[in-house]
């Protein structure tokens, strides 16, 4: 399989910024949504698409303490809230958010919790070019059920799952989507250890 190139100080637990930069062709001044920030740069996923290559976004998190430390080391605004009760309508409006956005990451606790927001997600005008959605299917039997109903809503929506089963440390955790797909991209094996899809650091 080709393998994809990690990006330089990458942050994300499983590649999950590389994954994005590789598919959109290492893009400058995208867009991301991310749901669920957890720290500023500790596991983020767009750490570096802020520092590096100069993206827009959101973020969204449920811990005050975590916002309040995101605040002080980023320059994107977050917001303390709990997702799966927002209005995104409105919050899109009031963010002037793009009506395409490059990359939504979907990762909060319990797996159907995100899937809630998955869904809210979806009933805006909004679309995604690239989604992680994280299920932990290792944490919770019942959590299959919420991977594979996902699974079938983007599948609604036109979306293309072209990583399933995303593991850390043997775990299975995360499937990766997309909205076009690029022929020549590879085609990534289920139950893939994420940080092994990928060349050592590129300085690109």
């Amino acid at each position: 399989m080709k393998r994809l190139k990690l990006i330089a100080g990458s942050q994300s637990q499983a590649g999950q910024e590389s994954f994005v930069l590789n598919h959109l062709e290492f893009k400058k001044c995208g867009y991301y949504m991310e749901v669920g920030a957890y720290h500023s740069k500790i596991i983020s996923n767009t750490y570096i698409l802020e520092n590096k290559y100069e993206w827009k976004g959101l973020s969204l998190e449920i811990d005050k303490s975590l916002s309040i430390e995101f605040k002080k080391n980023r320059k994107n605004p977050i917001l303390t809230c709990d997702a799966t009760e927002i209005d995104f309508d409105s919050i899109f409006k009031y963010y002037t958010t793009p009506n395409v956005i490059d990359y939504l990451q979907i990762d909060i606790e319990p797996a159907g919790h995100s899937f809630k927001v998955l869904k809210s997600f979806l009933k805006t005008k909004i679309q995604a070019s690239v989604i992680t959605f994280e299920h932990d299917r290792y944490a919770a039997r019942f959590n299959f059920v919420f991977k594979h109903l996902a699974y079938l809503l983007l599948l609604m929506h036109g979306y293309k799952r072209v990583a399933n089963d995303i593991c850390h440390n043997k775990r299975p955790f995360e499937d990766w989507y997309v909205k076009d797909v690029n022929p020549d991209f590879p085609k990534i094996r289920k139950q893939s250890e994420g940080t092994k899809l990928f060349h050592e650091l590129d300085n690109q």
